[in-house]
């Protein structure tokens, strides 16, 4: 209806209304009718007045009129609505509610106007479709009937003719085309890719689970005349399931339907239809339709934006460089990752002290991170070794030698976000959870893109055993799932562990990068010394770094330690303070740390020249073989060398104190997963023990009672091992 019409209506109802309360007023100070005579003639008319039916419905405007409400509730709607419309409205309102500072419409107003007083105050009640839907507000009620109402402010805008705002909860607002009215029918879409919004159609992207935002969006798609798509794409799968549930609960409060897009298929009795991501050549494309090089937009192709969404991106950034552009691709693809945490890479790869072979590992895996797309495109790549899953990683080493400082440096370098796995709120108690937890993390990375980090993986990745309870069933089971999801995940995914001999074979291989962090030799730890805290006169950190075999981790707490003890006394730091904080470091640890004041004794002297022998096998050992050598001291049991093959163990089995000397046997066995491998690494050992002779002394270890004493205490058969004599004469 014209709008001038329906105004009309609503002065002649308005008239009719100030009209009974003159009579009303007169009545009330009629000099005959005085005192309580006067108030016990109110009574029959105002409930005559409450009871009066109105000949017709009000005229409604035609923005109001096409709402999907009961036609009463329309009327209350336009009530509302006309101050906002005709500031006179407003003036007339606050004199028939006898209170001229209420800026809102009393339920009394609207009972007295539209003269149906229960089935009014019926539409007002909480959970009546006015309030529970959202399009009107109440506020506090000050006494009987005088409870204030006002339109919600995005429908108040929508019917007064305003635009569809750009933005909602925070996230952009897609209205292509004219009104077209809303959707006929309800549907799922599911996928990676996103939809292009059809003409008359407004797009909104919630950016958590809220029954609010919900409520609000649909009212907003209504007001315009437009068919509301929810896209629920940048939730969690369970978050968009909730979601979606709970929009089919509203429906019936809203009265019409919505078209969703989710990321995985919700359990609705409604049209599903699945949609396929845009594929990689289809978005380097679009990129290199921006202007960007082969390169970069091979590179900015590996974000899952669909080629509608990167054209949109390059209007809005046009002048945009290829890492401003990571970043918005970034902030547009990031959807809540449960049980983890987001982290921003501050630190590179160079910032990392590591070995050659760990460096060229780790720049190997930065590089086909950022050229993996492209990689499967040549030659038919992608259907022989499915580049485009994965790859899944195992950063293995003892705590401290930079694994999780690795993770940081190979997502910068691969231009992707890191999510830290929280395992501690992962693994439920609870049967079939932690899959469930599994599933949801590594969906929602593959559509945001993020680098996945599980530290100490070893709890969830663990060996499967031998079944002799329901427990070891249902741990089996889980590891046998988590075989399966981890092989079809598309997404880099980092392991770090210290016990890499716990994780299940079948892991091992289907990981395509496993990358070892041994502990740092001499040089390595002055480097680390270095960086933590620079080179310092008077301080000889190469001679620190001899003495204290540290890994990464204990260098850093020690130079902190050393830095604050440093300031505490107000002075330079110092070499005693480096050695203060190792002290105290070892004995944080329960690591044996003496005293600056201990009585002199040959443990020093002997602690050297074992450090002697360790790094003369350490040093032969670094040069023929590129995987680290771990060296072991003390007694070789399976506790001990857990995670850590291969490995060289020397075994002190006996010691004499001479007047000249402390002598010291020692027991070299050598320990990897294969029995050749043994033997080929004993025999190295051999050949750099053969150059020390200078200093030590190996014997032919042909003292078969010695070795069956040795070997039996320790529940083993005889190994192929080397005697070693040391002889320490030198006092500390």
């Amino acid at each position: 209806m014209n709008l001038a019409v329906a105004t009309e209506a609503l002065d002649r109802w308005l008239e009719r209304v100030c009209d009974a309360e003159r009579r009303r007023a007169e009545r009330l100070h009629d000099g005959v009718q005085a005192g309580w005579d006067a108030v016990r003639a109110q009574l029959a008319p105002a409930l005559d007045t409450l009871a009066e039916e109105p000949s017709a419905a009000l005229p409604l405007p035609d923005a109001i009129a096409r709402l999907p409400l009961a036609p009463l509730d329309r009327e209350v709607l336009w009530i509302l609505l006309a101050p906002w419309l005709e500031p006179r409205y407003g003036a007339v309102y606050r004199v028939l509610q006898d209170d001229l500072t209420e800026r809102g419409v009393t339920e009394r107003l609207l009972v007295r106007v539209l003269g149906r007083g229960p089935a009014v105050m019926a539409r007002l009640l909480a959970d009546a479709p006015l309030l529970e839907g959202g399009w009107v507000q109440a506020g506090l009620s000050a006494g009987p009937l005088t409870r204030p109402f006002e339109v919600a402010p995005e429908v108040r805008v929508a019917l007064l003719g305003g635009p569809v705002p750009a933005r909602f909860e925070g996230a952009p607002v897609e209205a292509p085309g004219e009104a077209r009215g809303p959707a006929p029918e309800w549907q799922v879409r599911h996928g990676l890719s996103p939809w292009v919004v059809p003409d008359g159609a407004l797009r909104v992207a919630p950016t958590r689970l809220d029954r609010a935002a919900l409520l609000r969006a649909w009212r907003l798609a209504i007001a315009h005349d437009r068919a509301l798509e929810l896209d629920l794409g940048r939730l969690s799968t369970a978050e968009a399931e909730a979601l979606a549930l709970e929009a089919w609960s509203l429906a019936a409060v809203m009265g019409t339907a919505v078209r969703l897009r989710t990321p995985e298929p919700v359990p609705l009795p409604v049209l599903h239809q699945g949609l396929a991501a845009a594929a990689w050549p289809a978005r380097r494309d679009a990129w290199r339709a921006l202007g960007q090089g082969e390169a970069a937009a091979g590179r900015l192709a590996g974000w899952r934006l669909d080629p509608g969404e990167i054209t949109a991106l390059g209007a809005r950034l046009p002048t945009a460089d290829e890492p401003e552009l990571h970043d918005t691709a970034a902030r547009l693809l990031a959807v809540p990752i449960p049980h983890g945490r987001r982290v921003s890479p501050l630190r590179s790869l160079d910032d990392l002290v590591l070995r050659a072979e760990t460096r060229e590992a780790l720049g190997r895996l930065a590089w086909f991170l950022r050229e993996r797309d492209r990689l499967a495109a040549l030659d038919g790549l992608e259907a022989r070794f499915r580049l485009r899953r994965g790859p899944l990683i195992l950063f293995s080493g003892r705590s401290g030698t930079g694994k999780t400082v690795a993770a940081e440096g190979v997502a910068r370098a691969a231009q992707r976000p890191l999510v830290v796995v929280d395992l501690s709120r992962l693994v439920s108690k609870y049967i079939g959870e932690t899959e469930k937890n599994i599933d949801t993390i590594l969906s929602a990375a593959e559509r945001s893109g993020v680098v996945l980090f599980f530290d100490e993986a070893d709890a969830l990745f663990a060996q499967r055993t031998e079944v002799s309870s329901s427990n070891d069933r249902f741990a089996n089971l889980e590891v046998g799932y988590l075989l399966q999801r981890v092989e079809v995940h598309e997404g880099p995914v980092i392991l770090a562990t210290n016990l890499r001999q716990t994780i299940d074979e079948a892991f091992l291989r289907r990981m395509s990068y496993r990358i070892e962090f041994p502990l740092p030799d001499a040089e390595e730890r002055a480097a680390l010394w270095a960086a933590m805290v620079g080179e310092r006169e008077g301080v000889s950190l190469g001679a620190l770094a001899q003495r204290h075999r540290l890994a990464g981790g204990d260098i850093r707490n020690a130079s902190l330690k050393a830095m604050l003890l440093a300031e505490q006394e107000q002075s330079p730091l110092t070499t005693n303070h480096l050695e203060r904080a190792v002290q105290l470091e070892l004995l944080e640890l329960g690591r044996l740390a003496r005293r600056e004041n201990a009585p002199s004794d040959r443990g020093p002297a002997l602690r050297a020249q074992l450090v002697r022998l360790e790094q003369t096998l350490e040093a032969s050992l670094k040069a023929r073989f590129p995987r680290e050598v771990h060296l072991l001291h003390g007694s070789p049991t399976r506790e001990a060398l857990a995670g850590r093959r291969p490995a060289v163990s020397l075994s002190v089995f006996r010691m004499a104190h001479a007047t000249a000397a402390l002598k010291v046997g020692i027991i070299v066995s050598a320990w990897s997963q294969r029995a050749e491998e043994e033997n080929e690494l004993l025999a190295a050992a051999a050949a750099a023990l053969a150059d020390a002779r200078s200093w030590l002394r190996v014997q032919e270890s042909h003292d078969f009672e010695l070795l069956h004493r040795f070997w039996s205490s320790h529940g083993q058969p005889i190994r192929a091992s080397l005697v070693v004599d040391l002889e320490v004469a030198e006092e500390p």
